[in-house]
C-alpha cells in the first residue's frame, strides 16, 4: 500500500488461478500436486523465499509491472532449492524472445502464448510422463511450434466458484483491504494492432463461455465484496445482446448486495450506438466513470501501419450524440509517437477531438515484448527509437523495466518531446 493511502487494492489472480484450475482436472495432477500459495502482491523477497517449503514448482506469471521482480525471486528460489522447477509464463515471456532461456539459467519452462494446456503438460513433464510440448521450452528444446488453444472454454473450470482464491482473501483481508476481480465472458481478438499483444496471444477467434459461468463469477463477486470488476474480453460489446446482459445482471447485484461497484472493460474497437447503450447502463447507476471511444488517428498512413481501421465520421457522431444523451463522459486514449505519425497529423488528431468534445489522455507508446511492434524488421521498417526506462512506481524492490517508443523516422525525438510537454 502506498504511503498514506487509506485503502490497499489487491487484485485476484485471474490468470493463474484459471491455469491451475484448468490443470486440476487432470485427476493425475489432482493428485500429485498441492497448491501451497499464491503471491498477489509483491514482499521483501527474502521474505517470500524465508517461508516457502521445499517447493517442487514454482509458477510466474510475467508482465510489464512485475517480470523483473519475479525473475529475482525465481533465482533465489533455485538457489535455496536447486531441486524446484521454474515455469514462466505471461506476456512477457515472449515465444519471439531466443534469448530468454538462454540468459535465465535458472528457468526451467517457458510457457508462451494461451497457457492452460501447456501449464498442464508442462506438470505432467515433471512427473514423469511422455509428453509433446507446443509451445513450451526448456533448457535443452526450444519451443516446437505454438501451443494449442483449448476449443471449449467451458472445459476450464472458474478459480472463483471451485474457491482456489479463498485462502488468498484469507490471507490478505483487512479492514482497509479491497479486493478487484477480473472475469472473461469470451478470449480472443480478431485485430492485430502492431502496439498491442492481445490479438498475437490468442490467435485471432473469439471463443466464448457460457453465460451461466459468466452469471456465476459476477455471483461469487457480489457475495465476496469485490470492490472492481475488471473485464478482460479485448473487445467488450462486440457481442451486443450477450454484453448487455452481462451489464443489467452486473447492476443487479450491486443493487442487491453493494458489491461490485466498479466495471472496468477495453470497449469494442469497432464502436457503434448499441455499444454506447451498454456503457450508459453502467454509467446510469454510477458504475463506471467515463466511456472510452478508440480512434487512434485520423491519418491513413498511421492507421495502415499500426494495422488500425477507424469507424466512420458519420458513425462516430451518432455515438457521440447518444453519449450525450445518456450523460456519459467521453474519452479516448491518444498514443504518442506513433508509425508514420508526424506533428502535424497528431496536432490535427487533437484538434479534431477538441471539437468534438472529447477528452484525450495522452499515453507513452510502450513496445511490449509479445506485439508486433517489437519485431526487429518493423522497427527498422519505421525508424522505432526507443528508451528503457524504470517504471517510477516499481522500485522498491526489483525495478520494472519499460521500453517507450520516443521517435520514428516521422517524428524525431525531440519533436516528441515537445509534444508530450505541450500536449
Amino acid at each position: 500500500m502506498a504511503e498514506g493511502a487509506k485503502k490497499e487494492f489487491l487484485y485476484l489472480p485471474y490468470s493463474t488461478g484459471t491455469i491451475w484450475a484448468y490443470a486440476n482436472t487432470d485427476d493425475r495432477i489432482k493428485q500429485s500436486f498441492t497448491l501451497k500459495e499464491m503471491y498477489i502482491k509483491k514482499m521483501p523477497i527474502d521474505e517470500l523465499v524465508a517461508e516457502l517449503d521445499d517447493p517442487a514448482m514454482f509458477g510466474f506469471s510475467s508482465y510489464v509491472w512485475n517480470h523483473q521482480y519475479n525473475l529475482e525471486v525465481a533465482r533465489q528460489v533455485k538457489k535455496k532449492f536447486p531441486y524446484c522447477q521454474i515455469v514462466f509464463g505471461g506476456p512477457s515471456v515472449s515465444i519471439n524472445d531466443k534469448n530468454f532461456m538462454k540468459d535465465n539459467t535458472y528457468v526451467d519452462y517457458a510457457v508462451y502464448l494461451e497457457g492452460e494446456i501447456s501449464f498442464r503438460d508442462v506438470l505432467l513433464d515433471i512427473l514423469g510422463y511422455d509428453v509433446e510440448f507446443f509451445g513450451v521450452a526448456t533448457q535443452k528444446n526450444k519451443p516446437s511450434g505454438n501451443p494449442r488453444r483449448i476449443q471449449d472454454l467451458d472445459i476450464i473450470p472458474s478459480p472463483y466458484t471451485a474457491g482456489y482464491f479463498d485462502h488468498v482473501i484469507e490471507r490478505h483481508k483487512g479492514p482497509n483491504v479491497l479486493f478487484n476481480a477480473t472475469i472473461e465472458t469470451n478470449r480472443g481478438c480478431p485485430f492485430q494492432c502492431t502496439f498491442c499483444d492481445w490479438g498475437q496471444t490468442t490467435a485471432g477467434k473469439v471463443k466464448k463461455f457460457q453465460m451461466c459461468r459468466v452469471h456465476e463469477d459476477l455471483l461469487w463477486c457480489a457475495q465476496n465484496d469485490i470492490d472492481l470488476v475488471s473485464n478482460a474480453d479485448a473487445n467488450y460489446g462486440a457481442f451486443k445482446e450477450r454484453d448487455m446482459e452481462v451489464a443489467k445482471y452486473f447492476v443487479k447485484l450491486n443493487k442487491q448486495y453493494g458489491a461490485p461497484r466498479q466495471f472496468n472493460s477495453s470497449w469494442h474497437k469497432n464502436q457503434t450506438p448499441e455499444v454506447v447503450s451498454i456503457a450508459e447502463e453502467f454509467v446510469k447507476h454510477g458504475l463506471i466513470r467515463k466511456y472510452g471511444v478508440s480512434f487512434q488517428s485520423m491519418d491513413d498512413k498511421v492507421l495502415k501501419a499500426i494495422k488500425r481501421k477507424n469507424i466512420t465520421l458519420e458513425q462516430y457522431d451518432k455515438i457521440l450524440e447518444m453519449a450525450r444523451k445518456y450523460k456519459v463522459a467521453v474519452s479516448s486514449d491518444v498514443m504518442l509517437p506513433l508509425p508514420g505519425q508526424t506533428v502535424q497529423s497528431h496536432l490535427d488528431e487533437l484538434d479534431f477531438m477538441m471539437e468534438k468534445d472529447v477528452f484525450p489522455i495522452h499515453c507513452p507508446t510502450t513496445v511490449l515484448p509479445g506485439a508486433e511492434m517489437h519485431d526487429p524488421d518493423y522497427r527498422k521498417q519505421w525508424g522505432l527509437e526507443t528508451q528503457i526506462v524504470d517504471m517510477p512506481t516499481t522500485t522498491k524492490y526489483v525495478p520494472e523495466k519499460e521500453e517507450y517508443l520516443i521517435g520514428t523516422k516521422h517524428m524525431s525525438t525531440a519533436e516528441y518531446h515537445d509534444l508530450m510537454l505541450t500536449s
